[in-house]
């Protein structure tokens, strides 16, 4: 669990936050050959490879508005 420095928003008072993640690698997506792409078991690993690198800055998940820059120090 992540302490944050506030408790909600201090725009419009939402307690959900969000930071950009940018994410990098080569994920591979299976389909059957009827075209149907293969939700459970087969793409379960999509995103193993990936490397994700959170941003510091957060914002409200629905104003969008900048509230706190908070990271490496959790």
């Amino acid at each position: 669990m992540i302490k944050f420095p506030i408790a909600e928003c201090q725009f419009c008072g939402s307690e959900l936050f969000f930071r950009k993640t940018e994410l990098k690698g080569v994920a591979h997506e299976y389909y059957y050959a009827n075209g149907d792409y293969a939700n459970e078991g087969e793409n379960s690993g999509l995103y193993d490879e990936l490397v994700y690198t959170p941003r510091k800055r957060w914002y409200c998940a629905d104003c969008e508005k900048y509230l706190f820059t908070f990271g490496d120090d959790w």
